[in-house]
């Protein structure tokens, strides 16, 4: 089997919204618009899910570059991914992945640009690839590099030497029977979920909107009157509050 050659991975499930085609992005668990590479990255995150045994909570993609106002594509972490309101601890970048689309020619220009990604996110190996052709890259040493056999998440974490960070703590639900659990509206602001200029009264309808986002062990079935993305109950809203801050659930 060739390292990340995505030609071996089935056709991704398609979805429409507003008319536009979407993939379901499993690192992030957000539609995504149907372009070419996208697929690549997709497919790509696929691969490292079910060919390499990645945990999905230790993929990233479209990850800021520190000191950049550029993403990289998708980036392996040695445990959990950072996340705004997850509880830590946080895992490290062990591979970064730069994806190109299908037949476009790996040139320098796209080199250059993964090895700034890798090297500005410490990340030990990184991936050049257009689905088909492959190249890997040790950032330190700034030169292509002869592939592992595999890139199975416990070969990653053996061949950097970094030690596995225990999986994300289940969240805990804040709100239950329309309270606020210890603490109320004081505890939503502590933890950065409800803002300084919103009414204590509404604590209890922020604590069970976070309580839906967060809490992935309860998944939506039917709900009257609304139309649900057909996609097992996995929420794709981008709630917000008064200061401008967002997160994905």
């Amino acid at each position: 089997m060739s390292l990340l050659n995505v030609s071996q991975v089935q056709n991704l499930k398609q979805y429409s919204r507003a008319g536009v085609a979407c993939l379901m992005c499993e690192a992030r668990r957000i539609l995504v618009c149907d372009k070419p590479e996208e697929s690549v990255r997709q497919k790509t995150i696929r691969m490292l899910v079910e060919t390499y045994r990645v945990p999905t909570h230790c993929i990233d993609a479209e990850l800021p570059v520190p000191n950049s106002r550029r993403r990289a594509d998708i980036v392996v972490f040695n445990g959990p991914k950072p996340q705004k309101h997850a509880p830590g601890p946080y895992g490290q970048p062990i591979l970064v992945i730069e994806c190109k689309g299908p037949g476009v020619g790996l040139d320098d220009d796209h080199r250059t640009q993964l090895l700034y990604y890798a090297t500005s996110l410490s990340a030990p190996f990184a991936v050049l690839t257009n689905g088909t052709d492959v190249e890997f890259y040790e950032p330190g040493k700034g030169i292509l590099v002869k592939p592992p056999i595999t890139l199975e998440f416990k070969h990653l974490l053996t061949a950097t030497t970094s030690q596995p960070v225990p999986p994300p703590t289940p969240w805990t639900p804040v709100a239950a029977g329309g309270q606020v659990i210890g603490g109320g509206a004081g505890r939503l602001r502590q933890c950065g979920i409800m803002g300084e200029d919103t009414r204590d009264g509404l604590a209890p309808v922020v604590g069970w909107l976070a309580d839906i986002i967060f809490d992935d062990s309860q998944r939506f079935t039917i709900l009257p009157g609304v139309n649900l993305l057909q996609d097992g109950g996995i929420r794709t809203i981008t709630p917000s509050n008064a200061g401008g801050g967002s997160w994905f659930g």
